[in-house]
């Protein structure tokens, strides 16, 4: 016979054993429910905070966008206007633009800013002549004051390229 030392200890592994079991489903499973609840509801408080990070966030792009309206009214926009029409253009006269400088500034006498940009176009003379015209129609990108047009020699073959380099200047 069993003493009762023996199924003491016995009882007390079969207790050790039984609670492990239950940690692992019945206890582990509730912590687990407990966590996940807890981040639903810190969800849940960050999704009531979005009106107003919806306010704030368009109140920043009001900012921005008085920011960008003040810019481009400025000496950038003129450039990126005359280097949009360059784009434009490029398909239709078949030419390249190989360097395109940043604006030079000069003030005259009486005080009057004169912007100057240019811009190095390589094509045939016709794509050439046809750009010079176009900028010529454009007056909001300045006068032509120069153009200067190159051949370039290559070897001994004909090359029927030109380099041109545009000078606009802008008063203001």
């Amino acid at each position: 016979m069993k003493t009762y030392k023996q199924k003491n200890l016995g009882l007390f592994i079969a207790f050790l054993i039984l609670a492990v079991f239950s940690w692992k489903f019945a206890i582990q499973n509730t912590l687990d429910e407990r966590s996940a609840y807890k981040e639903l509801q810190n969800l849940q408080k960050q999704f009531n905070n979005l009106p107003l990070q919806l306010a704030k966030l368009q109140a920043e792009e009001n900012v921005y966008d008085s920011i960008l309206k003040v810019t481009e009214q400025g000496h950038l926009n003129i450039q990126k206007q005359l280097l949009l029409h360059l784009n434009t253009y490029k398909e239709q006269y078949h030419y390249t633009i190989v360097d395109f400088q940043k604006p030079h500034y000069f003030e005259g006498e009486n005080k009057q800013i004169t912007r100057s940009f240019v811009c190095v176009i390589e094509g045939d003379f016709k794509s050439i002549l046809q750009l010079a015209r176009s900028l010529e129609t454009h007056p909001e990108f300045g006068a032509l004051v120069h153009l200067a047009l190159e051949r370039p020699v290559i070897g001994r073959r004909k090359n029927k390229l030109i380099t041109a380099t545009i000078l606009l200047q802008l008063y203001s």
